[in-house]
């Protein structure tokens, strides 16, 4: 692997998903388990990295995982709902009795796509 190229991890001991660039964490997308969901919390990116699609691939790899382990998703990530109404190949995953705050966050395709009541 070259140097400053992105490595995506799931950090299991700190219930977080982390990008990495040369061993340094440039990234993190914070997350809880509850009752077959996954809890979606906080991203964050260092200030040199953003821009680069770095949140992205955390929550690209963390929804692709909680589709392999079938879980739904609870959001209280404002860009993790903002990546979910970009994608909405995603929005199935949304809990629908759960679905947390971040939802209302981005009012596009997700409320209909994920088959929740709009408002």
């Amino acid at each position: 692997m070259g140097p400053n190229q992105f490595v995506v991890r799931h950090n299991v001991a700190s219930r977080s998903y982390e990008v990495t660039v040369d061993a340094e964490v440039v990234g993190s997308l914070t997350y809880g388990n509850a009752e077959g969901r996954i809890v979606f919390l906080h991203t964050w990116v260092a200030p040199a990295y953003r821009g680069r699609s770095v949140a992205s691939r955390l929550v690209e790899a963390a929804l692709n995982d909680a589709r392999l382990d079938d879980k739904t998703v609870t959001d209280y990530c404002g860009f993790v709902s903002g990546f979910v109404a970009r994608h909405p190949e995603y929005a199935d995953l949304m809990d629908r009795e759960l679905p947390g705050a971040g939802h209302w966050r981005a009012k596009s395709a997700l409320p209909e796509a994920a088959g929740l009541a709009a408002g």
